[in-house]
């Protein structure tokens, strides 16, 4: 029989009191591995790629252009954790990856246009362009046109008012330089180039698409004929747009013809000089040129006074000369709101005698926007010191032929006269 062991009173308390202690060591240590994290989460860079492109909306002598800045990449890997009594981790396990930003590679447009060459190719197109419309061949010429025009206006529209007012371009010249206009994902980040200055308000943007491509603006002077406006010189800015590797041109001819065909008469009951006095004014035709932005009006007119002499004895007549003085168009009657924000006008170069008819045009620029159908006119005519308003009101413009509305901004007002005897007059306007 084995012997018992008497521990004594204070050692066994002492014994009880290490046991508890290293309960409480091992319950706090459960506690604190607990208390760990049962996951972590690290995260990676994923630095971006440079990317280079050949652009054929750029040319060889241009620097490399940037369209897309670079931006890192950033992933966010979680991990599941594992750890032993002690709260060391003994093992990790990727649960999740998450993408917190994408990478976006920097992206550089490599020019590929020779500019010479391209420059020569333009020139050749345009005297190509040019020759036929010098032949009034609309069939001939319309290949040539940018598609926008090709939209807006039908060959044959475009063919029927070439006909109607004899049209036909007899010069042309480039005055300047040409100046290429780049497509607006190219001038985002670049500030030398020209573009449509339309303003990039985000860090990346679209890659070309198919109708964002260069542009050149042509300073062209032009002269061209016509029956009913007479010899024309023209300064504009002509467009050119690159559309599948070849340059086409906006047209340069009338695009709309409104005939009007409306009377005016004054005269002032021989208040003035003893006998009667005044005129008559006949608007014959509005005729819209879009690209350069004018409205021609054709009109007669005719000095309807009768012969006034100063001394019976003598038997010295009295000059008595008709002209435009001044003229207006207006979109609203009402507020005399003018389509014409500033207006440079010059007199008609000569008077028209007693007896005598002029033929000639008003010329306004900017013609009437995309949104206006109507216009009013107004003119101040003058006969000797007899001066009178002629207003022909309402006149609606014919734009039955539009399909879409482009838009229109220049200023400038001029009055053109040619003089011919009433004879002529009528033949010339039968």
């Amino acid at each position: 029989m084995p012997k018992k062991i008497i521990l004594a009173g204070g050692l066994t308390a002492l014994i009880i009191s290490v046991l508890l202690v290293l309960i409480m060591i091992n319950s706090r240590q459960q506690e604190q591995i607990a208390e760990l994290p049962p996951t972590t989460t690290e995260t990676r860079i994923i630095p971006y790629e440079e990317e280079t492109v050949e652009d054929y909306n750029l040319f060889t002598d241009n620097d490399a252009v940037m369209i897309q800045v670079g931006i890192n990449g950033v992933i966010e890997d979680i991990y599941e954790l594992t750890y032993d009594k002690s709260g060391n981790i003994i093992d990790k396990k990727l649960i999740e990856s998450i993408e917190t930003s994408k990478v976006q590679n920097r992206i550089i447009q490599q020019g590929m246009l020779d500019r010479i060459e391209t420059t020569e190719r333009i020139r050749t197109r345009l005297s190509e362009y040019i020759e036929h419309l010098k032949k009034s061949d609309i069939p001939a010429a319309f290949p040539y046109i940018q598609q926008t025009d090709r939209q807006l206006f039908s060959q044959q529209t475009l063919q029927d008012n070439a006909t109607a007012l004899n049209w036909q371009i007899e010069s042309h010249a480039i005055n300047a330089d040409l100046e290429f206009i780049y497509p607006d994902y190219l001038t985002v980040f670049d500030d030398s180039l020209t573009g449509s200055q339309t303003t990039g308000d985000s860090s990346a943007i679209d890659l070309p698409k198919g109708k964002e491509s260069l542009r050149a603006n042509i300073p062209l002077g032009i002269i061209f004929q016509s029956d009913v406006i007479g010899r024309q010189a023209v300064e504009l800015k002509l467009s050119c747009t690159k559309e599948n590797d070849d340059w086409f041109f906006s047209y340069i001819g009338p695009t709309e013809i409104t005939d009007i065909d409306r009377s005016e008469y004054r005269d002032d009951g021989g208040r003035t000089y003893g006998n009667t006095v005044g005129a008559r004014l006949t608007l014959n035709k509005a005729i819209i040129f879009t690209n350069f932005d004018h409205i021609f009006f054709s009109y007669l007119l005719e000095n309807t006074s009768n012969p006034n002499y100063e001394d019976e004895l003598e038997n010295e007549p009295i000059i008595v000369n008709a002209q435009i003085m001044n003229a207006s168009i207006f979109d609203d009657p009402n507020t005399g709101y003018a389509l014409l924000d500033k207006t440079l006008f010059q007199q008609a170069y000569d008077d028209v005698y007693i007896g005598q008819s002029a033929v000639g045009r008003l010329v306004f620029s900017p013609a009437p926007g995309q949104n206006i159908e109507k216009v009013y006119l107004s003119t101040i005519i003058t006969v000797g010191d007899y001066q009178t308003t002629m207003d022909f009101g309402e006149i609606i413009l014919n734009r039955q032929f539009r399909q879409l509305r482009p838009n229109s901004s220049s200023t400038e007002e001029i009055i053109d006269n040619e003089i011919i005897d009433t004879q002529e007059t009528e033949n010339t306007v039968n």
